[in-house]
């Protein structure tokens, strides 16, 4: 997947959901493998009920709707970082 051992000391990923080589479901599982306890937080312009379709029980830790302010974009991070403990 090309995800590097820096990926274990970020907090947090985000993803989006349409991307070039892999989609944001296919990535999510693949990092999920690799790092469970790392959460994927998923960004999209689709709905959070279409958005999450593609993912299993328990991959993301949190949606945002595109277009999104950055004000939304921090309070999302600092929840799922707070979650984290």
């Amino acid at each position: 997947m090309g995800l590097s051992s820096s990926a274990v000391s970020n907090p947090c990923v985000i993803l989006d959901m349409t991307m070039p080589r892999m989609n944001g479901a296919e990535a999510s599982t693949q990092i999920a493998l690799s790092y469970p306890h790392l959460p994927v937080i998923i960004m999209s312009g689709y709905s959070e009920l279409v958005a999450a379709e593609g993912f299993g029980r328990g991959q993301v830790a949190a949606f945002i709707q595109k277009p999104y302010e950055l004000k939304v974009l921090r309070a999302t991070l600092q929840r799922v970082l707070e979650q984290q403990g």
